[in-house]
């Protein structure tokens, strides 16, 4: 029992260790945009976003099975039986991942010199951890990474064998078994083009006992997995197979650039457009922008008709309500834009269909209704540059 505690607490430690280095987030100089400011990071380590989609990787696996433990023979090459085997996994950061593998092995022990056999079945969950990315910092060139693993999951033992002297059933039990195992090892891994590693990997194993069908006072059974490994990285949403640093990727920056200055723009416009007192009511502007050629309403823009909606219920929807542009867009897309704001005003917010009038010409909505007052909704094209 003492055994097993230990194994667990050395597990627990060995599992959360990767979460919490993968945690931590880096510290970065962030300049908040104001006006006439561009947007800017003046610390290389700030990573791009990825999503979960991003970073997975797949593997073939090729090597043996060494077995240790009450019935385990001396080392020779007669005890090194073959396996294979195949893993999923995703790198959640630079520093760590994880990792599912499933693994089939022949086993061989000894009793009185005379050798039996058995097979495996492994399917075991690792927490991967890439030292060289903890000690250094990570950098998308480097070539070769040490990794640490640690996992758990299950072992199936079966087809126990029956030639030669082995029909003395009490020598050993023949008996299938399902077995927890407890995992630790290393892995040398080395990139060989922008989608393939290889790896060397050497993992031992802690599984029961009655592993090899015989209990000895109750000692830990095991085996040594040393693969050779091919990996494939699989594309990201950038086309990329790896972790990369946002200021490689200058185009983000611009993008962001040119859409603060859209949104500089499109607030001068509102600006001068003040409202307008006229002799029996005012008049109250709104913008809603519509981002690129769609005709959806953004959470953002919502707020700008709830505006619209306000200002015409203060009034007790007395006044008329023009939807117009200011934008240089086709007749269709703008027709589109402004039956999508009027259904929002209608179903949602209960003004009269027969108090919104839709004109493209903004100069010919201005002039209007001057008596009562009015509420106008420029819809604006907001074009993003791609």
């Amino acid at each position: 029992m003492k055994k097993l505690k230990w194994t667990i607490r050395l597990l627990f430690v060995c599992l959360m260790h990767p979460l919490f280095t993968g945690a931590q987030t880096v510290q970065t100089d962030k300049v908040i945009p104001s006006d006439g400011d561009v947007m800017n990071w003046n610390d290389d380590y700030l990573l791009d976003n990825y999503e979960l989609r991003d970073n997975w990787f797949y593997s073939f696996h090729l090597g043996s099975f060494i077995n240790w433990g009450t019935t385990a023979p001396s080392l020779q090459l007669n005890s090194i039986r073959p396996s294979l085997g195949f893993s999923v996994g995703k790198w959640l950061y630079p520093q760590g991942g994880l990792r599912l593998q499933l693994l089939y092995g022949n086993n061989r022990g000894e009793i009185n010199s005379r050798g039996y056999y058995w097979h495996t079945a492994e399917l075991a969950c690792d927490v991967v951890v890439n030292m060289s990315n903890i000690v250094k910092r990570y950098r998308e060139n480097t070539r070769f990474n040490v990794l640490l693993l640690a996992g758990i999951g299950g072992d199936q033992t079966f087809g126990f064998s029956k030639r030669d002297w082995n029909n003395d059933k009490k020598a050993f039990s023949p008996y299938d078994c399902s077995l927890l195992t407890f995992r630790a090892g290393f892995a040398l891994l080395y990139q060989i083009s922008k989608k393939w590693d290889i790896c060397l990997e050497v993992v031992n194993n802690w599984v029961d006992d009655s592993y090899d069908g015989v209990i000895d006072n109750n000692r830990w059974d095991g085996h040594v997995n040393a693969n050779i490994s091919l990996v494939r990285r699989l594309k990201n949403r950038d086309n990329g197979h790896k972790f990369k640093y946002l200021k490689n990727d200058l185009t983000k920056v611009s993008q962001a650039n040119q859409r603060i200055n859209q949104l500089h723009e499109e607030a001068e416009v509102l600006r001068n457009i003040p409202p307008a007192d006229v002799v029996g009511g005012r008049q109250v502007n709104v913008l809603v922008s519509f981002a690129d050629s769609t005709t959806v309403i953004d959470h953002l823009q919502e707020v700008n008709v709830y505006t619209a909606a306000q200002a015409m219920l203060q009034n007790g929807n007395r006044q008329n309500l023009y939807i117009t542009t200011l934008s240089d867009m086709t007749d269709e897309l703008f027709l589109k834009r402004a039956e999508v704001v009027s259904q929002s005003l209608t179903q949602q917010y209960g003004i009269p269909a027969d108090h919104i009038i839709i004109i493209k010409n903004h100069v010919e909505a201005e002039q209007r209704d001057k008596l009562e007052g009015s509420v106008i909704v420029f819809i604006n094209e907001n074009i993003s540059q791609n």
